[in-house]
């Protein structure tokens, strides 16, 4: 299957000192793309297609590569949800780019993104409704950057703040989803850093 073509054609790359890099929202094109740093004649990584990732598919790979070569890359998650048309995306595609880490580049956690996607979902097309209804005001534009109020309010004293609030997946969580939506791991290969791991990766 496909998969398969994905970890040959990995290994292969690798065996040749080139370096795989994982999925990026502004980097990837629809498969694999040799990436160029400053200066660089040929290309010392190879950046992992976007249509290549389980359940993203070509034409959402393609509208996303659209919009970003018409009005430039984009600037973050939100950035990206309000740009591209909400039709090509649906939720499952926002996931499986998210879990794979098309996201890395802004800094952002993937958990945090992941957690966030129904409401930033609901935020665009609400905000793509407003459009279509010619809505949006002067008085809009203004309030629409409000920051979102904290998550924190929920419950006040139901639990003592933990001294390290975990925001993103477990290193081994991230190697899952990457082995499950790229057919191989970015992060790093288990069996270096995590012993026990292997064991579990079998049992899936």
């Amino acid at each position: 299957g496909n998969a398969e073509k994905v970890s040959h054609f990995v290994a292969e790359a690798e065996a040749m000192g080139l370096i795989v890099l994982g999925p990026d929202i502004n980097e990837s094109r629809e498969s694999f793309t040799p990436v160029l740093a400053p200066g660089e004649i040929t290309g010392g990584s190879i950046r992992f297609g976007l249509a290549g990732i389980k359940g993203v598919g070509e034409g959402a790979a393609q509208k996303i590569i659209e919009e970003r070569e018409k009005n430039g890359p984009y600037a973050d998650f939100d950035d990206f949800i309000r740009r591209v048309d909400a039709k090509a995306l649906n939720k499952r595609v926002l996931e499986h780019l998210v879990k794979t880490g098309a996201f890395d580049y802004s800094g952002a956690s993937r958990k945090r993104l992941f957690d966030g996607i129904d409401s930033a979902l609901a935020a665009a097309s609400s905000q793509a409704r407003d459009r279509a209804a010619g809505q949006n005001t002067f008085l809009d534009m203004l309030t629409e950057k409000a920051p979102p109020p904290k998550a924190a309010a929920r419950k006040k004293g139901a639990e003592p703040p933990k001294t390290e609030p975990v925001d993103d997946f477990t290193p081994a969580e991230r190697l899952l989803f990457e082995k499950e939506l790229l057919g191989f791991y970015i992060s790093g290969h288990p069996m270096n850093a995590y012993l026990g791991l292997a064991e579990v990766l079998d049992t899936f």
